[in-house]
């Protein structure tokens, strides 16, 4: 985007994805979905997050491609998280597409990060302070542990990702689980972007970014 003024746009339009790419059989699934808009003249950013089990149907063009890529794909009504990999080299097209479909919105530019890279990005900035609302335990068979107790702590990024990751705690499951993420990130981006934090370590910042983060900015 320009520096000048009269060249920024009103709004901007960001697809956030944060990807598991130890849970599929099939490819990397996008485990948390949220669209971020911009407003650049009331300076305020409004999230928007798509539980990752939602169903949506897939244009005959697209499952078509997607039916190539797996063969014993046997409808075209599938989960949200499952199109970026079943789309292959065109998983990322084929999930904007479908969430400006299913928002009613124009996707501008997306961000993805692996577990692996948000658990630096928390790390980079030397971790967030936040209240945790309920005892969140979780261990499974494939090693996954989340060990969290409620309160007001400071979350490193092992802590964080247990955070973001717990779900069948929650009464309402994955609903209760995406406001718990929204939550999160607001109070990771009041503490990672003022000017003290960033000057305090810019280089984990930039090694952060270029080496987890996969961008069309």
């Amino acid at each position: 985007i320009s520096g000048k003024k009269e060249d920024v746009p009103e709004k901007i339009t960001m697809l956030l994805l944060g990807v598991d790419e130890d849970n599929s059989r099939d490819g990397t699934r996008t485990d948390t979905i949220m669209v971020a808009c911009f407003d650049t003249v009331n300076k305020k950013l409004s999230l928007i997050s798509v539980p990752r089990d939602t169903r949506v149907e897939v244009p005959e063009d697209r499952y078509k491609v997607m039916r190539e890529n797996i063969p014993n794909l046997n409808t075209n009504k599938v989960k949200i998280n499952s199109i970026y990999s079943y789309g292959g080299e065109q998983g990322m097209d084929f999930l904007e597409k479908q969430i400006e479909e299913l928002l009613g919105v124009e996707i501008d530019y997306y961000a993805k990060i692996s577990f692996k890279g948000f658990v630096s990005l928390i790390d980079s900035i030397g971790g967030v302070d936040y209240n945790v609302k309920k005892r969140c335990y979780y261990n499974d068979k494939m090693g996954l542990v989340i060990d969290l107790y409620p309160g007001e702590q400071h979350l490193d990024g092992e802590k964080a990702i247990q955070l973001v990751r717990f779900r069948t705690g929650y009464a309402r499951a994955d609903l209760e689980r995406v406001e718990v993420q929204r939550d999160f990130l607001k109070a990771f981006l009041n503490q990672a972007l003022s000017k003290e934090k960033i000057m305090s370590n810019p280089k984990a910042y930039i090694d952060t970014v270029t080496e987890y983060v996969e961008t069309d900015v």
